[in-house]
């Protein structure tokens, strides 16, 4: 059994999320039988959204030297628990020997299985390289985006509502906009969504990547 590495700090919560659905997936009766997991949240990553606008300091030596500290310490399987470092993906990996898997091309091909009428919602890091179009073209999956004052609004769910320990003060908000686009599957194309949408009151159907890469983490890693 291969011991899974989450680069987390990105932020922290989502890491921990991230490795409760490894848990969750993984078909244990007992403790011996689950994944060994090790998790390094290092808060010292910039911001990766700040950098792609054009505005702050670069993430890449960090996240490099993060999967180095997780691949010396034993993982021998890593995962980015921040949608947006994968615009990082290619510099991470060859900083490593061992396989990053890669989420948002997992979550494309997910969505070719499923198929459906997706929405993206992300961060303006995201949107801005296009991370998941290109992934969801390759694919043959249609992707809409949503309109800008949208996707700044994302942006404060994100930051002021998630990361700011304050998710209750967005949730109206996030339950009128989601009331407006029903016949679309949301894409949680940042790993903090899924921790806001699991506090609505209601269930919703949605495409979530971390829970995919989860899932894909613990099948490799029981081979």
């Amino acid at each position: 059994m291969k011991t899974i590495g989450i680069i987390g700090g990105m932020g922290p919560e989502a890491a921990m999320d991230l490795a409760k659905k490894i848990l969750n997936h993984t078909p244990a009766k007992r403790d011996q039988e689950h994944i060994p997991v090790l998790i390094y949240n290092n808060t010292a990553i910039p911001d990766r959204t700040e950098y792609l606008l054009g505005g702050g300091e670069d993430p890449t030596e960090e996240l490099i030297h993060t999967a180095k500290v997780l691949e010396g310490a034993g993982a021998e399987l890593l995962l980015l628990s921040c949608n947006t470092a994968h615009a990082f993906y290619e510099k991470v990996q060859a900083g490593v020997r061992v396989p990053i898997l890669n989420m948002i091309d997992w979550t494309a091909k997910r969505a070719k299985e499923t198929g459906g009428e997706y929405m993206l919602l992300a961060t303006q890091g995201s949107y801005k390289i296009g991370l998941y179009e290109r992934a969801f073209q390759r694919e043959g999956v249609s992707l809409v985006l949503p309109e800008e004052k949208i996707r700044q609004r994302l942006m404060h769910w994100i930051y002021d509502g998630v990361k700011a320990g304050k998710v209750a003060n967005v949730l109206p908000e996030v339950e009128k906009f989601l009331d407006k686009i029903k016949g679309f599957v949301p894409v949680l194309a940042c790993t903090e969504l899924p921790l806001l949408f699991d506090a609505l009151p209601f269930s919703v159907s949605v495409l979530d990547p971390t829970d995919i890469v989860a899932e894909v983490a613990v099948k490799k890693a029981m081979v």
